[in-house]
């Protein structure tokens, strides 16, 4: 019985090298396909996107931020403006408004000639000084001044006729005055802080009614030196002086 025999060695090298030719083909058509896609993948996600977007963030981030220290500013001087205000103790004069209160020092005699001047906030003033009250107006107006001690006593000083504030011509005057002859006020002996207001309506006002509105201030700040009452109705104005005892090196025999 015969064997078989192998094949012979040439057809199986042949099918190797077609193979391999094969291969070696399809590996040269497929290759720079490949290569191209991939060469091309940077083309389809360019950088210019991505520095675009970081230039966009770090736009976006530059003005939320000067958003923020914008507001931070004004919220800043918004609050200065409030504690300027709230501690100044400047004299405010509205528009066609201004007044003064002035003093001379008597230095415990009523003899001699007195010099007059401006008060301002914190003057230290004495008994026995006296004081006045001078105003421009630009136009007619009704006028009340009062006082009001560190106690809460609430006093008139300028009162018109039915216990209402009292008439007051366009331009230049004083209180107190009686006809022709300005007078003054002499200040009584009380010692402390005190408050003087000045003012003024388009109308006649009850005292009562000022009265009401200064106790009502009263109550709810209890210190003369930071009590300003606002109105809507009417300008306030005011000044707070401090008495104090006349050394008895000041006073004149």
């Amino acid at each position: 019985m015969s064997s078989q025999q192998p094949p012979a060695d040439e057809p199986i090298q042949d099918l190797l090298e077609a193979y391999g030719e094969q291969t070696r083909r399809t590996t040269q058509d497929v290759s720079p396909n490949l290569l191209a896609r991939l060469h091309r993948l940077p083309d389809e996600h360019p950088h210019s996107n991505d520095s675009s977007s970081h230039e966009g963030f770090a736009g976006l981030w530059f003005w939320r931020v000067f958003a923020g220290l914008s507001t931070a500013c004004v919220v800043l001087f918004g609050v200065w403006v409030l504690r300027s205000t709230s501690t100044s103790d400047s004299i405010f004069t509205p528009k066609g408004f201004h007044w003064n209160m002035l003093y001379a020092h008597t230095h415990g005699s009523s003899k001699g000639t007195l010099s007059t001047c401006k008060a301002r906030n914190g003057e230290v003033l004495h008994p026995d000084d006296v004081v006045q009250f001078t105003y421009k107006l630009s136009k007619p107006a009704y006028v009340v001044v009062a006082g009001l001690t560190q106690k809460g006593d609430i006093y008139p000083l300028v009162l018109g006729q039915n216990k209402q504030s009292a008439k007051a011509e366009a331009g230049k005057g004083v209180f107190p005055r009686r006809g022709a002859r300005v007078k003054s006020f002499q200040l009584d002996g009380y010692l402390g802080f005190e408050r003087f207001f000045f003012i003024v309506s388009s109308k006649p006002v009850a005292w009562n009614t000022i009265k009401g509105f200064l106790s009502k201030a009263w109550s709810q700040q209890k210190d003369v030196r930071r009590l300003r009452p606002a109105s809507k109705q009417w300008k306030v104005e005011s000044v707070w002086i401090h008495k104090k005892p006349l050394p008895p090196s000041r006073r004149k025999p």
